[in-house]
């Protein structure tokens, strides 16, 4: 973890100077700077929450004590899955309207669309009819435009 970002720095330079001696354009300028900050502040986002995390531990460890799940109890399945699947609904809900997100995050200027969702935007995600209809009611999920 040590060297990944210079590691990354290094192949990023090696790219451009790949790609001037070949005379291509790979990079803007911004777009890099950007992406390097970006990847910057997750690592110093990253680094912080877990410090904070075992300050938050230990806190919570210390005033209320530990406790451990009884693997043999019925109610402790129930409730581990009960919280699978809802934790799996909400992850779902949140990219019914972006199934191809992965493919167009490599294009260049990827800006994806904001609800209230157009429905013709839904359809093209290949979402029934049905199921759009059931969606208007979540508010502000579909646009009263359409």
């Amino acid at each position: 973890m040590v060297i990944a970002i210079p590691g990354l720095l290094i192949l990023v330079l090696i790219e451009v100077l790949v790609a001037r001696w070949k005379g291509a354009s790979v990079y803007r300028f911004q777009d890099t700077i950007t992406s390097i900050n970006i990847g910057l502040l997750s690592q110093f986002v990253n680094a912080t929450g877990a410090v904070i995390s075992v300050f938050m531990y230990n806190a919570i460890e210390t005033r209320y004590g530990s406790f451990e799940w009884q693997t043999t109890s019925m109610l402790t399945w129930v409730f581990a899955l009960l919280l699978y699947d809802f934790l799996y609904y909400w992850v779902h809900r949140t990219g019914i309207p972006y199934p191809d997100w992965a493919k167009k995050l490599s294009q260049e200027n990827y800006n994806p669309p904001r609800a209230p969702f157009a429905v013709q935007h839904l359809r093209e995600a290949d979402l029934s009819d049905v199921f759009i209809n059931y969606m208007r009611k979540w508010d502000g999920f579909v646009s009263n435009n359409n």
